[in-house]
């Protein structure tokens, strides 16, 4: 009986140190994201607008693709003015949009 009540408080304190140390790490990690919407630009940063808002967008060269309606795939972390999508990557997925200027 004594070497079972042994295992059982090994067994807590091991599920105690591994909860310990995962949770931090696991809460920092970053989602996956896929967005669809119009890449734009304005004073050289690249946003995604869509239906929903307006997404951040970095980690790659993203000029070619301007005006364009995009998906994007990427980690989402947040930043100082709102969640920034981390491109891994992107492709074209429809016709080039009108601006609102022309």
């Amino acid at each position: 009986m004594k070497r079972i009540l042994t295992f059982a408080a090994l067994v807590v304190l091991v599920s105690f140190v591994t909860v310990s140390f995962s949770g931090p790490a696991l809460a920092g990690h970053a989602k996956t994201a896929i967005i669809v919407g119009t890449l734009q630009e304005v004073d050289g940063q690249y946003t995604i607008k869509t239906k929903k808002g307006t997404f951040a967008v970095t980690g790659q060269d993203f000029s070619e693709l301007v005006g364009q309606e995009v998906k994007a795939t990427g980690k989402v972390t947040s930043g100082p003015d709102g969640d920034v999508l981390n491109v891994s990557s992107i492709k074209k997925v429809g016709k080039k949009m009108k601006r609102d200027s022309e």
